[in-house]
């Protein structure tokens, strides 16, 4: 099996594919965040790393499965909604691009609920319509996101009771001292109120928690508060206990990523439990 993975992260879809057993011969993964890229080298050392996605060409290599998540700036319901104005969204046609020239037998790609227009725009370049799924139907995190393949979706909802409290830190700890802005309005409410109980699932992981928005913290029925570690978010991500905790430089050295780092980057990824969905009908 040939892989081929654009704005491939910290590789959960090449964690998932291992996980399943797939005997992957070669995984090329674009990808330029340097902290992305040594998270991934650490965990998978035999990756083959291409670069900027604007550089890649792949006439000469065959290539069974094309997968990737394009950037999602310019997509999302939320913000400016620039759709394909942003500079970032525009490289979903480099995914276009490598999908015409390589022709695999199986095509997947994630990206954010989004409006209509761009919805549009997408399905008519890649032929298929998108499956929107939850990711709280498979993990304790509630991540809505549209996911357009050739691969079957056979999954079935609410399979997954897991909430957050079952994937805390064995020695997490709730309190009531937490940072002063929790207790700030949002609208008629305080930020503290828009915080998820530990009881019920997350909400969805985003690149930028390391700056403690509401999503970073979760709350008891005492309103005492905690805030999620990276191997929380881990968890909630469906990768093992410190996957994001080490990295391997380009030159060889092994080192230690910051919190920072980990948060964005789990932020950024896939949810491992919801791709493992699709990738289970993999045939070649």
């Amino acid at each position: 099996m040939n892989v081929l993975s654009l704005f491939d992260g910290i590789s959960v879809g090449q964690y998932t594919l291992s996980k399943l057993g797939f005997n992957v011969d070669n995984y090329y993964a674009s990808e330029i965040d340097d902290y992305a890229q040594s998270i991934t080298r650490y965990n998978f050392p035999n990756t083959k790393f291409l670069g900027d996605v604007t550089k890649v060409s792949m006439k000469d290599t065959p290539i069974d499965i094309l997968i990737g998540g394009s950037p999602c700036q310019g997509f999302s319901l939320v913000g400016k909604q620039l759709n394909f104005e942003d500079e970032r969204s525009k490289l979903f046609f480099e995914y276009v691009r490598l999908l015409e020239e390589t022709n695999p037998k199986y095509f997947f790609l994630e990206n954010v609920v989004m409006n209509k227009d761009s919805i549009q725009v997408i399905s008519d370049a890649l032929g298929v319509d998108p499956y929107k799924v939850n990711s709280r139907d498979y993990s304790a995190q509630n991540r809505p996101r549209l996911y357009w393949t050739n691969l079957p979706f056979k999954g079935t909802e609410n399979t997954n009771t897991q909430v957050v409290k079952d994937i805390l830190d064995d020695d997490a700890v709730f309190s009531n001292d937490y940072p002063n802005y929790l207790d700030l309005q949002w609208g008629e409410v305080t930020r503290k109120s828009k915080l998820k109980y530990s009881d019920d699932k997350a909400r969805t992981l985003t690149a930028t928690m390391y700056k403690g928005q509401t999503s970073t913290f979760v709350r008891n029925k005492y309103e005492q508060v905690h805030r999620l570690t990276p191997t929380e978010c881990e968890r909630l991500q469906g990768l093992p206990t410190n996957y994001t905790a080490k990295g391997t430089t380009s030159y060889g050295k092994e080192i230690k990523i910051s919190n920072t780092q980990r948060y964005k980057s789990l932020g950024n990824s896939w949810n491992a439990p919801t791709i493992e969905q699709f990738f289970k009908e993999i045939y070649l």
